[in-house]
């Protein structure tokens, strides 16, 4: 994860106390000469106390300026941040476990109802998945989907493949098998600073609930600390009706088990107008392709090892840059920047081009679409 940079909001850098040790050192020193009538040598003991006790003042300055910032939304970190929520009734996201949908099998069908406790446990071999609620198999049927969440909180168990969750940890009578229909989605680290001050600042728009936009993207956002970002919208031609489509970290689309979950969560009385009505889908996904030919100043060939995987590390940076945020257009300036960052003389970029992309669409390249060819060492 990138260190975030301080303060946040693009506002300027600000001081309480200025902080400068050179001033410090002289201020000091020329008011005891000036007191005392004598000059001091550089090798002076009284010298080097003052030069110490200058070193302390300026320290206590730092921590005076630090201690500050932290009751600033724009510097504030940690447990100063958890402090400045609470004024606004806003508390950072805690982890939370992924869900799935499990599809469960009988060996027959049966002629009665099957019932699936709430709690029935299935894995991948690694990780257990518990089914949320009492499900049952209606009379006649072969087959039920349920809704299943990790028994650890946590990002990870998003990775887990379709399928992969095969185990009937709870084995059942009659029943043959459960698979998962889809990847899990939802599960979250405890909510990062970045984010939690962000809602922060989004918060007094919840004060109202007149449906204004940021309004939903406030309560989305507090939803999961999964969701990095939300594109919410209404249509003229569809009166009441409002668009909600989240994105998840690293640019993940929600499977279906998510969305509905936060659906439900946005239709409480306390949160949606009587008048709106909430479409909640995952962003349609615009595939793109990257096809790069980078080349190196030949006086760097002693450090092509280095440079290497510095460029290969700053095309995935941004990959997942550029599909982290919804409606973000493609623009290939940025990967030529990134790349010559991490070293690269030049770049030649075949694809991707520069593509507006819709306020509902996120541009997405899978890791498979990656070209990354080396052209060289060229003199400056």
């Amino acid at each position: 994860m990138t260190e975030e940079v301080l303060p946040r909001f693009d506002m300027p850098e600000l001081n309480f106390l200025t902080v400068n040790a050179t001033s410090n050192e002289q201020r000091i020193i020329s008011k005891y000469e000036e007191i005392s009538g004598r000059t001091l040598a550089n090798g002076d003991p009284v010298r080097l106390f003052l030069l110490s006790l200058a070193a302390e003042i300026t320290q206590l300055r730092q921590d005076i300026n630090i201690a500050a910032r932290q009751n600033l939304l724009t510097y504030a970190q940690g447990d100063h941040l958890d402090a400045l929520g609470i004024m606004v009734n806003t508390y950072r996201i805690p982890a939370k476990g992924a869900t799935v949908t499990l599809r469960y099998t009988l060996s027959q069908i049966l002629s009665e109802i099957y019932v699936i406790p709430q709690g029935t446990k299935a894995s991948d071999g690694t990780t257990i998945f518990e089914v949320n609620e009492n499900y049952e198999i209606p009379a006649g049927n072969l087959y039920i989907d349920v809704i299943a969440t990790c028994s650890e909180t946590g990002s990870f168990a998003n990775d887990i493949a379709i399928g992969a969750i095969n185990t009937m940890v709870d084995p059942m009578p009659q029943m043959e098998s459960v698979t998962n229909t889809e990847q899990p989605s939802g599960g979250a680290d405890r909510e990062d600073d970045s984010a939690y001050a962000e809602r922060i600042r989004l918060a007094p728009e919840s004060f109202s609930v007149a449906g204004p936009h940021d309004s939903y993207e406030y309560y989305a956002k507090s939803f999961s600390g999964a969701i990095i970002d939300v594109s919410i919208y209404g249509l003229p031609e569809h009166p009441g009706n409002v668009y909600i489509h989240p994105l998840l970290t690293d640019g993940t689309l929600p499977e279906t088990a998510f969305l509905n979950e936060l659906k439900d969560y946005l239709s409480q009385d306390d949160i949606r107008p009587l008048t709106d009505n909430l479409i909640v889908t995952s962003p349609t996904a615009e595939t793109y392709t990257i096809n790069i030919t980078w080349y190196l100043d030949s006086n760097d060939i002693s450090k092509i090892s280095q440079i290497t995987a510095s460029v290969l590390q700053a095309v995935e940076n941004y990959r997942i840059w550029q599909q982290s945020k919804i409606g973000r257009d493609i623009n290939p300036d940025v990967l030529i920047k990134m790349v010559r960052d991490a070293g690269a003389k030049r770049c030649v970029i075949t694809a991707p081009v520069f593509t507006t992309i819709d306020k509902d669409h996120v541009a997405q390249c899978p890791a498979s679409n990656v070209t990354i060819s080396y052209g060289g060492a060229e003199d400056a």
